[in-house]
């Protein structure tokens, strides 16, 4: 499919209005930490800490970042069953229990 450009609060506003849970997604390809705390002050609702191209520092300055905003940490591995690319299999890249508990909290109260 073709890709688009989309403003971002344009894209938050539509997941809120579908009831969704707008999460930041894989910060690090970004590619530029300011531009990702510009991006933190718009109402999104979490933001994905753990995922297989971050390393401990990375996920250690965006578990903070989520912290002082109070978004909800989430990660993923980013599996698409692509074979020459990381992770080779689902459950390969796992988070931290307690971010997994705090998501579904929020997502049963939602």
């Amino acid at each position: 499919m073709p890709k688009f450009k989309a403003d971002p609060l344009d894209v938050i506003n539509l997941i809120h209005d579908a009831n969704g849970l707008a999460v930041m997604a894989h910060p690090k390809l970004i590619k530029n930490d300011d531009y990702v705390q510009e991006l933190l002050q718009l109402p999104f609702d979490g933001i994905e800490v753990y995922h297989i191209i971050h390393k401990k520092e990375d996920e250690a300055r965006y578990r903070k970042m989520a912290i002082l905003r109070k978004l909800l940490i989430t990660g993923g591995s980013d599996f698409h069953g692509i074979e020459t690319k990381l992770p080779k299999a689902i459950g390969d890249y796992l988070i931290q229990s307690e971010s997994v508990a705090d998501f579904l909290h929020v997502l049963q109260a939602h």
